[in-house]
């Protein structure tokens, strides 16, 4: 049993009262990306190869370096490090905690995140539920999402992948899973017999979030019209580098993450894994 979920140390940071956020150098501005489970392990070359197009792009106004993170928990240790990123482009459950931290959402994909418990069973019989990944979007509000309707922790196991989830419902070793509806839909061609028996509150989805002590609004604007408007060519880069659909952004606000912050809170009273 884990005594703690790693995510929650960004939260319990920005409780504590998070602050001394260092000032760029040089001119050098900073963007952390996480780009989702399926590209985590990404080769590093493929990414710089991605991001090029974008910082290509802005190198007349600001001097972008984006540097991949594969894990994250790492983006919680860079809030509470030395030298705290200038952006952090992400899942929402960590911009949810920067944002308690003190930064500012900038832009956000345009789809929300979605999902839902699917099980061959009816809500009531399941014993076990599958997450794909203890830190991941679908095993964060997954497990909410099910100990808030059946009023108790469930017995569950956390997996690298939602095909490894299925595989654990086909096999028995789960008998109810968290996935999305296209992976979800899937399943259903060969195993008709699986239905959502629970459809996941709806957040915002990949963020970008900007530190306000070293960053001026010229540069958050900078970056945020970027993403809004995004070249078809930064988009084509993109596309092939980050899990979630780079096809539409829209701007962020601090509301958009308060389904999220009651579920990290409400996780962190809940405790560690079984």
């Amino acid at each position: 049993m884990m005594k703690r979920r790693t995510f929650l140390f960004g939260l319990l940071l920005s409780i504590s009262g998070f602050s001394g956020l260092p000032a760029h150098a040089a001119g050098k501005t900073e963007m952390l990306v996480y780009p989702g489970t399926g590209k985590a392990q990404i080769p590093q070359a493929e990414f710089d190869r991605g991001f090029k197009a974008l910082t290509t792009s802005l190198k007349s106004e600001l001097r972008l370096k984006t540097k991949l993170v594969r894990r994250i928990p790492r983006l919680y240790e860079a809030l509470g490090g030395e030298k705290a990123p200038e952006f952090m482009f992400g899942p929402p459950q960590a911009a949810a905690t920067y944002i308690n931290a003190g930064y500012i959402p900038l832009v956000r994909v345009a789809k929300k995140a979605s999902g839902m418990i699917v099980s061959a069973k009816s809500l009531d019989d399941v014993t076990r539920v599958g997450y794909p990944g203890e830190e991941s979007w679908l095993g964060i509000v997954g497990r909410y999402s099910v100990n808030q309707i059946r009023k108790t922790d469930l017995p569950h196991e956390y997996f690298n992948t939602q095909d490894d989830v299925v595989l654990a419902l086909k096999s028995g070793i789960v008998d109810a899973g968290s996935l999305r509806a296209n992976t979800f839909e899937k399943l259903r061609e060969s195993n008709p017999e699986f239905t959502a028996i629970i459809k996941l509150p709806g957040t915002a989805d990949f963020t970008v979030v900007a530190n306000p002590e070293t960053t001026t609004e010229k540069e958050r604007e900078i970056i945020r019209q970027a993403f809004i408007n995004m070249l078809p060519e930064v988009k084509a880069a993109l596309t092939p580098v980050m899990h979630v659909p780079v096809d539409s952004f829209v701007a962020a606000d601090k509301e958009d993450y308060d389904i999220l912050q009651r579920i990290v809170k409400a996780e962190n009273k809940l405790g560690g894994n079984k």
